[in-house]
């Protein structure tokens, strides 16, 4: 009868082969699937309606900040025009005021602005990553919602990506928790629209975007409080 070889090491467990082999599935955060933990971006189809909590409460009170810096330039522009027009002469104390008054519009205007671009990174942020999609399937990243509207042309297609994915976003959280609250999808489609048109976006762009933040920060904040982050 043959024998096997005499060996002084015993024979290696068939289980530990089988863990090797077929490794069991790594649990990931916020129940997503195995790749995540490896840094693959997410089909939204691997996740679909599942509620994924709020990493923080997406800087909502900027919106007042913004309103601020809207209305300081306003107000100043008007207040401005109104001394300049005043006048006896450009030489006159009051034009000289005025012109001052006028001026600060444009650091009001370049806060504004800023705020803005803050708010919507900020407002991203606050999905976790596998969240971060339109509802055509698109994932955007933080960086990726601002740094888009640097690029001629191609910005006047992202403000309308980057508003109403971010309405896409957050209702598809508010729906699987059970919220009947809504981020403003059509405002959002409304603002991009304006925003778009020369010299009009100048006007109407920030008086259609301000309801939008806020409309939007109210949904966002709903989402923070079922995710448990305070407001």
């Amino acid at each position: 009868m043959n024998q096997p070889p005499y060996s002084p090491y015993p024979p290696p467990p068939q289980q530990a082969f089988a863990a090797v082999v077929s490794p069991s599935p790594v649990p990931s955060p916020y129940g997503a699937p195995p790749a995540i933990a490896y840094g693959y971006p997410p089909a939204p189809s691997q996740w679909g309606g599942t509620a994924q909590p709020a990493l923080d409460k997406g800087g909502a009170s900027l919106r007042w900040f913004v309103l601020a810096s809207m209305v300081g330039g306003g107000l100043s522009v008007l207040l401005g025009a109104a001394l300049a027009g005043a006048a006896d002469s450009p030489d006159d104390a009051l034009a000289t005021v005025g012109g001052l008054l006028m001026m600060c519009a444009i650091p009001a205007a370049i806060a504004y602005f800023v705020l803005v671009l803050v708010w919507i990174a900020k407002s991203w942020a606050m999905l976790p990553p596998m969240a971060r999609s339109t509802q055509n399937g698109r994932v955007i990243s933080p960086g990726e919602a601002v740094g888009y509207l640097f690029v001629p042309f191609y910005n006047l297609y992202w403000y309308f990506v980057v508003s109403m994915g971010l309405c896409d976003a957050l209702n598809r959280q508010l729906a699987a928790y059970g919220s009947p609250k809504r981020a403003p999808r059509g405002l959002a489609m409304a603002a991009a629209i304006v925003q778009v048109i020369p010299y009009v976006n100048l006007g109407l762009g920030p008086l259609l975007w301000l309801p939008f933040m806020f409309m939007t920060d109210s949904a966002k904040q709903e989402y923070a409080r079922l995710s448990g982050v305070a407001v």
